[in-house]
């Protein structure tokens, strides 16, 4: 998929919940991203189910990273604060996921809504004492 083979208005606003910075760090890989917003929207669409659709680090203060996996979202973080002098992974950032209503949860949270939704892991198996993984995803 690229920018051009975008058509509909829908997916030129799909596109538009995704920071430059975010498309640029995942260069090809984030078409693969971009495929699960595009299903995401699809099934909020059909049906009102939430389903997890990316990798998310969300940083005390607030923050939010997105992306393909959680060392993705790691280095956006250091990326966008390399030029501060302050510690930014203290251990109080959370690990989780963006969800196809555009909320942040936690990887048990992550793991209720893939269940609920009826969707298998990538691998077709859930660790369930630990919550869902990006490589649950995709």
């Amino acid at each position: 998929m690229t920018l051009k083979s975008l058509k509909t208005k829908a997916e030129k606003e799909m596109l538009d919940l995704i920071p430059k910075f975010v498309w640029e760090r995942l260069g090809a890989d984030g078409a693969i991203v971009i495929n699960a917003l595009f299903l995401a929207f699809q099934l909020g669409q059909e049906e009102e189910k939430e389903i997890c659709i990316c990798a998310a680090i969300r940083l005390q203060g607030g923050f939010i990273a997105r992306g393909q996996r959680h060392s993705d979202c790691r280095r956006i973080i250091e990326d966008v604060f390399r030029d501060r002098d302050f510690k930014v992974f203290d251990g109080r950032e959370e690990e989780g996921f963006i969800t196809s209503k555009n909320r942040f949860v936690d990887r048990f949270k992550g793991l209720e809504l893939q269940r609920k939704a009826g969707i298998k892991s990538n691998d077709g198996t859930y660790s369930w004492k630990e919550g869902l993984y990006s490589e649950d995803l995709y």
